[in-house]
């Protein structure tokens, strides 16, 4: 999974208006949506043109006439933009005859909006990373240390057992259970999650580390150290309650717990297999949203998106918005200063994941339309396993036969029936 936030900027010309209006349309939560006003505004208020950029939630179909883009917080965002005319940024932006240096972006940001050639076609700036979260009140009661936290799915498992033990109800829980537990075990692990390009695509992510870690969670599952709520982020909020003691989830969770908590809070890397040879456990792939440049608009609407695009390209800028939002920074020119500068970071380990120099495109699902469609196939197939309809090998199979089926455009089968 991955939340993925879209930012349509609708660039749309007032009647009688002396100057070009653009709009930011979005369909942000609260929090966020004020965070990117104050950023408007600010950028309103830096050019000396007040209103000319106007945030607008909502509204975020890609058919209005004139200069777009959009910021959407749901997976189905990827296929609204599948077929559009989009612009690609630095292309985007160099026509209006203004620069900015692309090649700073993070790697696995990069990664995740690039092109065919490796070149972004938008501007990451709305994504996480997967990490786990833990209370530690409940682990301290159960006896776990909570300054040697689990690093590894073995350690977690020992410490899942001494929280059941000592009466927590939910030791362990995960939100996006198909982004942290099959794309990122793919890419912890140097799996492929999937190979190809166009009718020779295929998914790839049943091979034994895949199978390993289902196996594991489901073992888990049955024996009430691993509940489940939901397959998007339905978890957070019962960590946030108290309820659970270990959770995976985004990165981004971070802005919103460390102060609205009544426990004391950690977080550490996403666990891995150390077993494996090979894995790293900052080799995550990160999820969320994007700056998409849809074609149209007159002259100026266009030099005003792009002015509003190196605006945000701006170090402090990116350092703003992300302590507002939670989300990463774009470049390494903000991130060590972003990281640095939070009261209690999520510490170093967020650096080193998103400075990764090595490259996961190759291990990853990318951008593009079908990405909603294959994650219902496998929230199907995933119930399977949770039911005990399905051995773990069996239902990841069946879930790579149902994907690469749908996403080479063949029939869909009947959904499993948990």
């Amino acid at each position: 999974m991955r939340l993925t936030v879209l930012l349509f900027a609708l660039g749309a010309a007032v009647p009688g208006a002396a100057q070009p209006r653009v709009e930011l349309a979005h369909d942000l939560d609260s929090d966020r949506a004020l965070a990117l006003v104050l950023l408007v505004e600010r950028f309103n208020r830096e050019s000396g043109k007040a209103g000319s950029v106007a945030v607008e939630k909502g509204n975020t179909e890609t058919g209005t006439p004139g200069a777009r883009m959009i910021l959407l917080a749901n997976d189905e965002a990827r296929d609204l933009i599948a077929g559009r005319r989009i612009v690609p940024l630095q292309g985007f932006v160099a026509a209006q005859g203004r620069k900015i240096d692309t090649r700073r972006i993070y790697p696995a940001l990069r990664d995740a909006v690039a092109d065919g050639r490796g070149e972004p076609r938008a501007l990451p700036m709305a994504y996480t990373l997967p990490v786990l979260y833990f209370n530690r009140d409940l682990l301290a009661r159960a006896g776990v240390d909570t300054e040697r936290v689990p690093r590894t799915w073995w350690k977690l498992q020992e410490a899942a057992g001494a929280l059941y033990d000592a009466g927590v109800s939910c030791p362990y829980t995960s939100s996006w259970p198909v982004w942290v537990h099959l794309e990122n075990a793919s890419t912890q692990h140097n799996e492929p999650f999937m190979s190809g390009a166009g009718s020779a695509l295929r998914l790839r992510f049943n091979s034994l580390v895949h199978v390993k870690h289902l196996a594991l969670l489901s073992s888990w599952f049955k024996s009430k150290y691993f509940r489940l709520y939901g397959d998007a982020n339905e978890a957070d909020a019962t960590f946030a309650s108290g309820e659970c003691a270990m959770l995976t989830s985004g990165s981004d969770l971070y802005s919103r717990l460390r102060n609205r908590t009544e426990f004391a809070l950690g977080v550490a890397e996403l666990p891995y297999y150390d077993d494996v040879y090979g894995g790293s456990p900052t080799n995550v792939v990160p999820h969320g949203g994007s700056l998409w440049v849809m074609a149209g608009g007159d002259r100026a609407e266009r030099r005003l998106a792009a002015d509003f695009i190196s605006f945000l390209m701006r170090p402090a800028i990116q350092r703003e918005w992300a302590e507002a939002s939670g989300y990463l920074p774009v470049t390494d020119a903000a991130g060590v200063t972003t990281v640095a500068g939070m009261d209690k970071p999520p510490s170093v380990f967020l650096a080193r994941a998103i400075s990764e120099r090595r490259s996961l495109a190759e291990l990853r699902f990318q951008d593009g339309a079908g990405y909603a469609r294959l994650a219902n196939i496998l929230h199907e197939e995933l119930g399977t396993i949770w039911a005990n309809v399905k051995p773990p090998k069996e239902a990841l199979d069946a879930a790579v036969a149902r994907g690469t089926e749908a996403l080479n455009g063949g029939p869909r089968r009947e959904p499993a029936k948990p």
